[in-house]
């Protein structure tokens, strides 16, 4: 029987993501879903228990970011209909008695919280994303965190090298699909990301060539001994 490698658990890793995510309501993940994950990641016996929990950890992680998302959409609407009702207080406000308009602004500031308001679109709109189709996130975060799953479990663990292959039979396809819940083309999906692998490698790999070259520069300077200055 093999020994299981030390590792610091995808569950583990995904964890510090999840505490920053809203407080929701316990997520109760689909049984089904998870054994059909374990049969694509075909771990040990021994290793049954942490790909369990990476699994899991996955598809919480990708609810969780669905929930956040429907969480923010809530808030801008609620923000967009406080700012109209507001508005209309301020106008219905102006046909008072100037007397009774001061008691009331003393009461409540309706100028303070429309510019609240005003300020909470800024930023919201601000820190809004490029439009994309509203499955495009949960699409993303399937294909990402099938493919981190497959690198660990099938990569680096059982030496299974053409896992992430962009087809729709390999495990990382399958995988993804299994995460995802829904029928859907995941390959252009599966190809951006990979695309976007490629590139943070190659940065990695440029920035170490450049160290290695000033290195070699380095060792290259003559140095001098102090006393002879």
């Amino acid at each position: 029987m093999k020994e299981p490698t030390e590792h610091l658990t995808m569950a583990e890793l995904l964890a510090v993501l999840l505490e920053r995510l809203p407080e929701w309501p316990p997520i109760m993940n689909d049984e089904s879903k998870i054994r059909a994950a374990l049969d694509v990641l075909m771990p040990e016996p021994e290793w049954q228990h942490d790909c369990r929990e990476d699994i899991e950890a996955s598809l919480t992680l990708i609810e969780k970011n669905e929930f956040s998302r429907r969480r923010r959409k809530q808030d801008t609407r609620a923000i967009a209909q406080l700012l109209t009702a507001l508005k209309k207080a301020q106008t219905a406000k102006a046909r008072l008695p100037l007397l009774q308009a001061r008691h009331f602004e003393n009461i409540c500031n309706l100028q303070a919280g429309i510019a609240f308001c005003e300020r909470q679109q800024g930023a919201q709109e601000q820190s809004l994303p490029r439009k994309t189709h509203p499955c495009s996130h949960r699409l993303f975060d399937a294909v990402q965190t099938a493919y981190h799953l497959v690198q660990l479990w099938l990569v680096v663990r059982r030496g299974i090298y053409d896992a992430d292959n962009l087809h729709q039979q390999s495990p990382w396809y399958k995988l993804s699909a299994i995460l995802l819940g829904k029928d859907a083309n995941l390959l252009p999906h599966m190809s951006r990301y990979r695309e976007a692998i490629d590139r943070a490698h190659a940065l990695v790999g440029d920035a170490e060539d450049r160290r290695r070259e000033r290195d070699r520069l380095l060792q290259m300077v003559p140095v001098r001994d102090a006393g002879l200055d």
